[in-house]
């Protein structure tokens, strides 16, 4: 759960993700999806690693959750595409 009101480039979630079928040396990419970019920022940690922060300040009068899509694939010959979506909830503080 979010609070409301939380002050942008705070932390929402840690990501971490791999591709099990490649190498361990696989590069996994990920980018939020375009509605998902509007509050949130995808920032890269490190090697197949991230975290998501706030890119505005949530209001449960605007709306009471919000979706994060990320869209992953791996640099491979044959490149594959993952989709995922997490809603979070907004709570008072």
């Amino acid at each position: 759960m979010v609070s409301e009101n939380v002050e942008g480039d705070s932390f929402i979630a840690y990501v971490a993700v791999a591709d099990r079928d490649s190498s361990l040396n696989a590069v996994v990419r990920c980018r939020l999806d375009d509605q998902s970019a509007v509050s949130f920022q995808l920032v890269q940690l490190g090697h197949n690693e991230f975290k998501v922060t706030s890119a505005a300040t949530f209001d449960r009068e605007q709306s009471d959750f919000y979706d994060v899509v990320i869209l992953c694939d791996v640099r491979l010959a044959m490149p594959r595409s993952l989709h995922f979506t997490k809603s979070q909830t907004l709570g008072s503080e």
